[in-house]
């Protein structure tokens, strides 16, 4: 938790750069799936939760950003002991492209969401630690089901160290599919 708290100061200033509409505030839900090295890594399943300000712009345009933990692992893999898990905690900037701004005055249907950000990784295997700072993207599809609620399918990219790995060069590709649903308020 100690890393998520250098984004209470950056979420604080975010908030008050926004106007006082509630809609454009709030938090998403994810489960993910991990690909590759990360599931081999940290299990088969994972969740997270996050905080996110949004602000639209003309044009069926909007910008968001967003920041929050997602968690794998706990034993949950074959050959995996109990305690193996993978966290990160991320600060994205994120782009939204509404497929069919001028079909609908409140933006709801399809669009197109990307981000990039920093992602830190905490990664722990053989009760070693490592934790690694990089920088990671998502890209993905959204549907908007009403002013208040979106539901979101995305992959995520990055790069993290194992944890049995003191040497910075053995970082590896760490991939997930998640599926959010976002509730602003």
């Amino acid at each position: 938790m100690r890393a998520a708290r250098w984004l209470c100061p950056l979420f604080a200033l975010a908030l008050g750069a926004q106007d006082a509409d509630p809609k454009y505030m709030g938090i998403q839900a994810r489960v993910s799936y991990p690909v590759g090295d990360l599931k081999s890594a940290s299990g088969p399943v994972g969740a997270g939760l996050g905080l996110f300000v949004e602000q639209q712009i003309e044009g069926g345009y909007a910008v968001r950003l967003a920041g929050g933990a997602d968690m794998w692992g706990k034993g949950l893999s074959g050959g995996l002991s109990g305690e193996d898990r993978a966290r990160l905690y991320h600060f994205d900037v994120e782009g939204l492209v509404f497929l069919r701004p001028d079909e609908e005055a409140n933006l709801l249907g399809p669009y197109l969401v990307g981000g990039v950000g920093a992602y830190g990784w905490e990664l722990v295997s053989a009760g070693q630690t490592t934790r690694t700072l990089r920088w990671g993207g998502t890209l993905g599809f959204g549907y908007r089901l009403s002013p208040r609620v979106d539901a979101e399918i995305r992959a995520l990219y990055s790069q993290a160290r194992q944890a049995t790995s003191t040497d910075p060069s053995t970082a590896f590709n760490a991939m997930a599919l998640t599926g959010g649903l976002n509730l602003r308020f």
